[in-house]
């Protein structure tokens, strides 16, 4: 419907000469570039500084058994189903770094826990280079 509107802008220039010019060309341009744009427009995947690795296509591969698990409550922390505090859970990660072990770590956060100690977690795991990490959230109990 744009080709058949007429869309005509005058100049008028310092001679005194009128001329016109046709604004519906100028328009399908537009949205000719609006739809280029929207269609090769690509967002950056940014995901603050933690790296990763997402599912990709094709089969699933065998998982992995043994793995630790880490609990986020609100006033502690249970690791593989024992309470235990922060220094000493980072005594015990600190020991997998030595040894240079790096089972998969499974952080379940309680719907009840604070934000800032799982963020203590997850520094943690940087800290002992700890990659292989599972984020998931606990239902209501």
């Amino acid at each position: 419907w744009l080709s058949r509107c007429d869309a005509r802008t005058t100049i008028q220039h310092s001679s005194g000469i009128a001329s016109e010019l046709s604004m519906t060309s100028m328009i399908d341009v537009v949205f000719l570039l609006l739809v280029f744009f929207a269609v090769a427009f690509e967002p950056d995947d940014v995901l603050a500084k933690l790296k990763v690795d997402r599912p990709g296509k094709g089969p699933t591969p065998p998982v992995d058994v043994h793995f630790v698990k880490v609990e986020v409550l609100q006033h502690r922390y249970l690791l593989n189903g024992r309470g235990i505090g922060f220094e000493e859970l980072a005594e015990k990660f600190g020991r997998l770094e030595e040894r240079k072990i790096s089972p998969p770590i499974v952080i379940t956060c309680h719907p009840n826990s604070q934000h800032g100690r799982l963020i203590k977690i997850l520094n943690l795991c940087e800290k002992t280079k700890i990659t292989r990490i599972m984020v998931m959230s606990a239902g209501p109990r």
